[in-house]
């Protein structure tokens, strides 16, 4: 009908240390620009003097002047009746959660006009009843009624995100590996004619996730210090302003790791070293036997499912810290299974979960409508035959860049050869000029074009990089 109002479902993936969102709305599913610097929303909230709240990034750059003030990671902390204290104020993690969550939604109030028909909210297939009432408690703070509430949980969210862009038969059965900012959760699913059902015992690790890596980095730096770090007096304002900053440092080395072998960690800290080099190798070698931890849950997970790892189709990697290189290396290596990691992990449970909401929304004579996505969460390809790790496709825009930089080195280096040719014939001593050229510029080529694909930050992973050693992971 021309003009009508199509109504939409938010949902939103509360996450440990960055939380998404997605909107459905007519057949179409679409990932939220929650952040100014990404689309995800940092889960940071900061006490102001007035008793006003700050959420996201703008909680993050108040609190390196007073962290004091600042709450972060509260999520592990849901359910739990001690309160965090931000500048002298209690607050239950529920209350932080619920400020995070009426930010969220108001920012995509705002972008979307009006109020959304259905709020799907996501939660780690472990939590009993007890947590699942905080997180209620959390929605109803945050202006969400019970009447337009839905909760799922994150392994079916995922399973849903990932069945809508790879077929998944009737019947398969697959693993869910959910490795996040703050907890590792494993799960198995099988697809039914209803949607998916969670089989066996989900397990997971509450305290291994992201910023547990974050502060394994932080203690390395801290070795080649000379214990420094742990010297220095935390209570200090000054100190914990710097702490928190190489704490930043700290992340964003990890992430780097993910397409680059070597990082360099900047130290705020005027009487220690400007800064200390780390090397994908090292955090390897730091981490390596918690990720083995992973695996061995992932296992028993399946098996309280009553089955083998040979009788799992695949196993999917979703959650940020899944673009750790060595993740989808071990995971493939100890299992032995296909694997797929999502193109954008930080936001397949959002998708999911919006997709879920969605089709609850969804006329009866709409059913058949074929849900589409926008170009931010892109297709997984079709493995070939000799790949286990399956990877995404390049997102459009770094194809285009691919190609525009292939252009011009073709082009620069026939007129390269072309200036040597007329210039040689005519004895000019330039032509030699233009023959290193002709040289050099495929290889420049190669270097500009690598290094576009190693930035594309799709987080895939390469097969050769899996074939090359346990020393060489893939990139992210």
């Amino acid at each position: 009908m021309k003009g009508r109002v199509v109504p939409y479902c938010l949902s939103v993936d509360l996450g440990t240390t960055v939380s998404a969102a997605a909107v459905f709305r007519d057949g179409h599913v679409e990932v939220c620009t929650l952040g100014v610097l990404a689309p995800t929303l940092p889960s940071v909230v900061f006490l102001r003097d007035d008793g006003g709240i700050l959420v996201g990034e703008a909680a993050e750059r108040r609190g390196l002047a007073d962290p004091s003030r600042v709450a972060r990671e509260f999520k592990r902390r849901l359910g739990d009746p001690t309160p965090l204290f931000l500048g002298g104020t209690p607050y239950g993690a529920e209350t932080l959660t619920g400020e995070l969550l009426r930010a969220i939604v108001q920012i995509v109030v705002e972008r979307e006009g009006e109020q959304p028909a259905l709020v799907v909210l996501t939660h780690p297939v472990g939590y009993g009843p007890y947590k699942l009432d905080m997180v209620r408690a959390a929605a109803r703070q945050a202006g969400i009624g019970e009447d337009r509430l839905r909760l799922v949980s994150e392994p079916v969210a995922a399973a849903v995100s990932y069945s809508s862009r790879q077929r998944i038969d009737l019947g398969d059965t697959f693993a869910v590996y959910d490795f996040g900012g703050g907890t590792f959760d494993a799960a198995v699913v099988r697809r039914t004619e209803d949607g998916f059902d969670v089989l066996g015992l989900p397990e997971g690790l509450d305290r291994f996730g992201g910023i547990d890596i974050d502060a394994t980095i932080m203690e390395f730096v801290d070795d080649h210090v000379g214990g420094a770090l742990s010297a220095m007096n935390e209570r200090s304002s000054a100190v914990m302003r710097d702490v928190s900053a190489l704490r930043d440092e700290c992340r964003n080395a990890k992430e780097t790791l993910s397409f680059d072998t070597q990082a360099t960690i900047r130290l705020p800290f005027a009487e220690l070293p400007r800064s200390v080099d780390i090397s994908r190798r090292d955090v390897a070698r730091l981490i390596r036997p918690r990720i083995v931890e992973t695996v061995e849950v992932l296992r028993r997970t399946v098996q309280s499912a009553g089955l083998q790892l040979d009788q799992i189709s695949r196993i999917l990697l979703v959650g940020g810290s899944s673009r750790i290189p060595l993740v989808a290396q071990l995971v493939q290596e100890l299992t032995e299974r296909p694997v797929f990691l999502d193109a954008h992990p930080k936001h397949a449970i959002a998708t999911g979960a919006a997709i879920i909401g969605g089709q609850e929304l969804t006329p009866n004579d709409d059913a058949d409508k074929t849900i589409a996505h926008n170009d931010s969460t892109p297709p997984i390809e079709p493995a070939t035959p000799a790949a286990n790790v399956k990877r995404d496709s390049l997102p459009t825009k770094t194809r285009w860049f691919v190609g525009l930089a292939i252009v011009l080195g073709l082009a620069l280096e026939f007129f390269s050869l072309v200036s040597f040719i007329v210039l040689s014939s005519e004895h000019d001593p330039n032509s030699w000029f233009w023959l290193a050229a002709a040289i050099i510029d495929p290889a420049l080529t190669f270097l500009v074009v690598r290094r576009l694909i190693a930035r594309r930050g799709a987080g895939q992973v390469a097969t050769s990089d899996l074939a090359s050693g346990p020393d060489r992971v893939p990139r992210a």
